[in-house]
């Protein structure tokens, strides 16, 4: 799959956690904060590994620091950037 011209980030459908399957039944709270994440404009919303952290993408910060405030409440919330000079996808070679 090739990144939309310009995207920053893999589009949603290539990001893909497989564990989610066999962990969210178990563990519905996981997919409320996923499913609120989304809610708050996150193009991705996902578990990461084995579900100790669940993680959304946006659009752009002022989305991200908005859906911080609202998950504040939820638990713990870290809005972080990118580092400087991280690859893209857009500036990957996808084969």
């Amino acid at each position: 799959a090739s990144p939309v011209a310009g995207q920053h980030w893999p589009v949603p459908r290539d990001c893909v956690n497989d564990l989610e399957s066999a962990v969210l039944p178990t563990y519905p709270a996981i997919q409320e904060i996923k499913d609120a994440l989304l809610a708050c404009q996150a193009d991705v919303a996902l578990m990461s590994g084995s579900g100790s952290a669940v993680f959304g993408i946006f659009p752009h910060q002022q989305a991200a620091q908005q859906a911080g405030k609202a998950m504040a409440k939820k638990g713990r919330v870290f809005v972080v950037q990118p580092l400087a000079g991280a690859p893209s996808a857009s500036s990957q070679k996808v084969e």
